[in-house]
């Protein structure tokens, strides 16, 4: 070195910055069990839950036939007007 010149140490290495979205998922899962596919608990499971399912396609079935009787209804009194409304 020369004269009059100090020693530089080099510098130490920055700690890294703390990630802002933390590695933990949002959302609870505290009270849920993982279940792998193929296992006896979730052919159990399948088995006592078709009836969810089963009850799905019900309530959609029933939506429908209201609906369509809705329909129906509404198009015979707007065309046939037995009341003398329209």
């Amino acid at each position: 070195m020369e004269a009059g010149q100090a020693a530089v140490a080099p510098a130490a290495p920055e700690p890294a910055a703390a990630p802002l979205v933390s590695a933990a998922p949002s959302r609870s899962t505290r009270g849920r069990a993982k279940v792998k596919e193929g296992s006896l608990l979730a052919e159990r499971a399948a088995k006592e839950y078709v009836y969810v399912g089963v009850d799905l396609r019900r309530i959609v079935v029933v939506a429908a036939v209201l609906m369509g009787t809705l329909i129906a209804l509404w198009l015979f009194f707007t065309t046939v007007d037995p009341f003398g409304i329209y």
